[in-house]
């Protein structure tokens, strides 16, 4: 899955992708790893990361089933170098944000 990710993102060239939710299930969490979210994070997100390309993150009802909270999934995300993910404890849902983006 990564590897058509980068592909398409190489061949669309995207200004923002936008993950909607939902990129890791609970229901397949062992419920002794303790990186069992970080790790698919970090698989999910590399596509981003090997084509420099920007992209915000919002949580889905089953990203959260696992060994993090939707915080601390989005705290993670926001040390992404090409992350626009935003945590708000102002408004109710850890992913819910205003994005203002502007390509150049």
């Amino acid at each position: 899955t990564a590897q058509l990710q980068e592909k398409l993102i190489k061949q669309v060239q995207p200004d923002l992708v936008v993950i909607t939710g939902d990129a890791v299930s609970g229901d397949f969490w062992d419920k002794k790893s303790q990186a069992f979210f970080r790790d698919s994070w970090r698989k999910f997100t590399e596509p981003m990361l090997l084509t420099q390309t920007p992209y915000a993150l919002i949580l889905g009802s089953h990203d959260t089933e696992a060994d993090m909270s939707g915080e601390q999934i989005m705290k993670l995300d926001a040390r992404h170098p090409f992350s626009f993910s935003q945590y708000s404890a102002d408004i109710s849902g850890a992913s819910n944000y205003c994005l203002l983006y502007t390509s150049d």
